[in-house]
């Protein structure tokens, strides 16, 4: 009886573990599809990027962030995090970057992809 009822414990352990390990992959998975959307939404945005007093076109932009993302990838745990960790500053100075909107007019990056990113939302409503 002892023996019947730890198989079945055991049993129940693994399977809620499995259920466990198979959410965590489908986040992780929501998380790389998500970040990749923001990363295609600058490359193909059109709009100019600045980067310490640097202008740069939308693709290379997008190459710097895909960059510093397989950087901080096992750190980033959000959409959220990933903008704060690759689109926000520059890690050696400091400054902000910033995106030139098509008006002329400046705005944080930050800011930029956060709306981005509500609009991926907005569209998608299973991601994170």
């Amino acid at each position: 009886m002892t023996r019947l009822l730890l198989t079945a414990f055991f049993l129940l352990f693994t399977q809620a573990a499995l259920a466990q390990s198979e959410d965590a992959d489908a986040n992780t998975l929501e998380l790389k599809a998500t970040c990749e959307h923001l990363i295609l939404a600058v490359e193909n945005s059109g709009l100019t990027f600045i980067r310490n007093n640097n202008r740069a076109t939308g693709d290379k932009a997008a190459q710097h962030i895909r960059r510093k993302y397989e950087h901080f990838q096992d750190e980033i745990t959000s959409p959220e995090e990933f903008i704060e960790f690759t689109a926000t500053r520059s890690l050696m100075t400091g400054k902000a970057y910033e995106v030139v909107l098509a008006d002329g007019q400046r705005m944080p990056l930050k800011d930029w992809m956060l709306g981005i990113l509500q609009l991926y939302r907005d569209d998608s409503p299973s991601s994170p």
